[in-house]
């Protein structure tokens, strides 16, 4: 195996534990980075495989607006995601699409060598297939993109009137949306019960979750 691969991870102890994670495997890590510019300056000179991916590098472009310009640069890349997340739908903020093809690695599978090689070598033969709707677990597997992120909206605090602003939808569809969900969940409507505080709650129970210690 000599696969290539640019590590971006602003925080460095995180990113030495990569470097040393997959080196130890049997990859070769051209360069590890902190930010945007320094990944974009690694492309340039290294031109590596595979790319993997913190999500949150802080202030500026989050790991999918770094992949996505890693992709313009070069098409046949591969794009792993380093996540809590165990649906990989959960990494993406309403808006914003993952490459084609990208993978994502669950930060506590990072010690293992077969989840390693798994993502590594899936990103660089799925590029053209989209990952997001298959291959997840979870209650929220049964739910589509349009309905998770609306989920996460409502998980953000976000009222029924900025959802539908948000997804230029009206407030009937969205209030009407919310229901299809619950539906889909198994949430039975009780009229004792807030819907939305249950929404969140099964957004929560998701691994993941902000009030889940998956790391």
């Amino acid at each position: 195996m000599n696969t290539s691969v640019v590590v971006v991870e602003d925080d460095d102890f995180t990113r030495w534990t990569l470097r040393e994670t997959l080196e130890g495997h049997g990859y070769t890590v051209v360069a590890d980075c902190a930010t945007a510019a320094e990944a974009f300056a690694a492309q340039k000179l290294h031109h590596p495989r595979v790319a993997l991916l913190d999500l949150d590098l802080g202030r500026g472009p989050n790991g999918i607006d770094v992949a996505g310009t890693l992709r313009r640069n070069d098409p046949s890349i591969g794009i792993v995601f380093l996540t809590s997340f165990d649906d990989p739908r959960l990494i993406s903020s309403p808006g914003q699409l993952l490459p084609a093809g990208a993978q994502y690695l669950v930060k506590k599978s990072v010690g293992s060598v077969s989840a390693i090689r798994k993502a590594m070598e899936k990103s660089l033969v799925s590029r053209k297939v989209r990952p997001l709707d298959d291959g997840f677990e979870g209650e929220l597997r049964v739910l589509s993109a349009v309905q998770l992120q609306t989920l996460w909206l409502v998980a953000e605090g976000f009222t029924n009137a900025e959802v539908a602003k948000r997804q230029n939808i009206t407030l009937k569809a969205a209030e009407l949306q919310l229901a299809r969900i619950a539906t889909k969940l198994g949430i039975e409507r009780d009229p004792e019960r807030n819907l939305r505080v249950a929404l969140v709650r099964a957004y929560l129970r998701q691994p993941g979750g902000e009030n889940n210690d998956s790391d």
